[in-house]
């Protein structure tokens, strides 16, 4: 893979690296997106389903709930309790008159809901069952009834049954599947005085009635379960799990998926809070996540279309990119074969156009470097051919020198002496045997020859100081570069001045460099010439009158160790001059 892209060209490594790049954020953006729109249509849909059958919970708890205050109502009602009354201290006879107008009670109470079936008042305490109301010669005996004895047995106060066939025979009724609400009644006097039990029958289509909402969902699998646990509707769906396999794998947890003849469903529960029934909805995958299918169809797309557009603009940002890039290389190709006057024309206003003016800054001082090094060349003969001819004999002149102080020590003028041995030794330093490196103790002793002379001949009218108390004095310089500044400060600083001055020479040693310091109390520069001397220091400016020693000295460090090295000059008008030499520490002279 590295060899591959390492072969490929800058234009293509830039197209493969943005459509990787993009790629990426973009299969990492619909991946994410994708799978948060997925589970937030999930939740939503699953929220709303179950919105849905817990809604219809409510409606069948409605009816349940509706059928226990009829059932308070009855139980409340003076005139059936007084008709059992009397039909309870009948012992013998039955008393058919009584019966009926207790049916006409119970009537009214019946057609007040048309889901209600059959209303009975049943006496079962210890004696057999018996009942209140008309004989039942259109009745199933209601005492005789599973459903009923399971009431019974229970001991409870209340309770509805399971689903059973109506108790009313020979009608339209006889095969209709129905659920009986049971109430026990007590004397309102005497609360622990049982009087008997109220047997509400209910139409079971009344749940059907309730689960309509659900049911009209294509694909819904509902089933609705009383406080037994027992199924009340859609038992007859044989595609429902019974309850044993859902409570054994979820718990009656809703939200759960089913697997159910090969497909999937979500389960959701609802349950009455009152009454333990509950409704189980198996609702299809499909059906959930057909929405989030089509948004995410609808997002690949969109994400085909955009990789479309990034394949298409990383080709033309590659392009924009290269192209400048390719002028350039044909610039520095033209350099490569000499031409220096190139002209290629960049105006992307960015680091590259930086960059071609870098290489056109470049082309022109390298054009300027080698006519600089070919003028220097023939200065740098001419030179030779001058010292040549300048040369003497430094024997003849330093016998010449010795011969005349001791002529002056003869005539007694020891200043005379002083002079001349100081001139010596000034002229010994300055030949030193060729060498362009001498000592710190040499250089400190050809300045103070120097300064001798000079008080010599301006009839000490300075004072002078030199001070190297931190550094080694075997450390090496180049020779002969305080001379020239101790000269500058003499003419320029000191000689117009009316009072005598002073001169401080001062070497200082610092982390990784030796500084020699000359400072004087002269009349100091002006701004505007200070300006043009360090234009002249920096190469960008002739030297100019005041900078010729500056300027050679400067010119010979930086030759010799670099443009951090060299001369640094402060001054102010009538403030006087510092100026700050500074070179790298030498153990022993640089090879020459």
């Amino acid at each position: 893979m590295r060899k591959w892209i390492a072969g490929l060209k800058i234009r293509q490594k830039i197209f493969v690296s943005f459509m990787l790049l993009i790629s990426f954020c973009l299969l990492t953006t619909l991946y994410i997106t994708s799978t948060r729109v997925r589970e937030v249509i999930r939740n939503k849909t699953i929220n709303y389903s179950l919105q849905l059958v817990s809604k219809t919970m409510e409606n069948i708890e409605y009816y349940l709930l509706d059928t226990r205050y009829l059932a308070k109502n009855i139980a409340l009602d003076e005139q059936v309790n007084h008709k059992v009354l009397e039909l309870s201290e009948q012992k013998a006879a039955v008393d058919y008159r009584t019966q009926g107008q207790l049916g006409v009670l119970l009537n009214k109470y019946k057609y007040l809901k048309t889901y209600i079936t059959d209303i009975t008042l049943v006496d079962d305490n210890g004696r057999g069952s018996e009942i209140y109301n008309l004989a039942y010669d259109n009745k199933y005996h209601i005492a005789e009834q599973t459903w009923y004895q399971h009431f019974w047995n229970s001991g409870a106060e209340w309770m509805f049954s399971d689903l059973h066939k109506s108790i009313v025979r020979d009608t339209s009724m006889s095969s209709l599947d129905t659920f009986t609400f049971f109430q026990k009644v007590y004397d309102a006097e005497r609360p622990t005085r049982y009087l008997y039990t109220i047997a509400i029958e209910l139409d079971a289509r009344v749940i059907s009635g309730a689960l309509a909402q659900v049911n009209f969902n294509q694909g819904w699998i509902n089933r609705v379960y009383n406080g037994n646990d027992e199924p009340m509707i859609g038992k007859e769906d044989s595609r429902f799990p019974n309850n044993g396999d859902i409570a054994g794998q979820f718990g009656d947890k809703s939200n759960q998926i089913v697997q159910v003849g090969g497909d999937k469903y979500t389960l959701l529960q609802s349950d009455s809070k009152d009454y333990g029934w509950h409704i189980r909805s198996l609702v299809p995958q499909e059906a959930i996540m057909s929405e989030a299918n089509s948004i995410q169809l609808f997002i690949a797309i969109i994400g085909l279309i955009l990789l479309l557009l990034a394949i298409y603009l990383s080709n033309v940002i590659s392009k924009n990119i290269t192209r400048p890039l390719m002028q350039l290389m044909k610039a520095i190709r033209e350099i490569e074969r000499g031409n220096f006057d190139i002209k290629s024309i960049v105006n992307t206003g960015d680091e590259i156009k930086e960059l071609n003016d870098v290489i056109h800054s470049m082309a022109f001082n390298i054009k300027e470097l080698l006519v600089r090094n070919k003028e220097e060349e023939q200065a740098k003969r001419k030179a030779e051919l001058t010292a040549l001819e300048a040369q003497i004999n430094p024997h003849f002149l330093y016998n010449t020198l010795e011969s005349l102080n001791w002529f002056a020590v003869r005539k007694k003028e020891p200043e005379i002496s002083e002079v001349i041995t100081n001139l010596g030794k000034f002229f010994r330093i300055s030949l030193s045997k060729g060498s362009k490196f001498i000592t710190i103790e040499q250089e400190i002793e050809h300045a103070k020859s120097y300064l001798s002379i000079q008080k010599f001949r301006n009839a000490n009218r300075f004072e002078s100081s030199i001070r190297a108390e931190e550094v080694s004095l075997e450390q090496y310089t180049p020779k002969l570069i305080l001379q020239p500044i101790i000269e500058n400060a003499l003419i320029h600083g000191l000689r117009n001045k009316e009072l005598p001055g002073r001169i401080e020479i001062r070497v200082e040693q610092e982390k990784d460099a030796v500084l020699f310091i000359v400072w004087d109390d002269g009349v100091g520069i002006d701004a505007e010439k200070l300006a043009e001397i360090r234009s002249a220091l920096g190469g960008t400016k002739a030297a100019v009158t005041g900078s010729f020693g500056l300027k050679n000295v400067n010119e010979r460090i930086c030759l010799y160790f670099g443009s951090s090295y060299g001369l640094f000059l402060n001054s102010s008008a009538n403030s006087g001059t510092e100026v700050r030499i500074r070179i790298p520490i030498l153990t022993e002279p640089p090879g020459e």
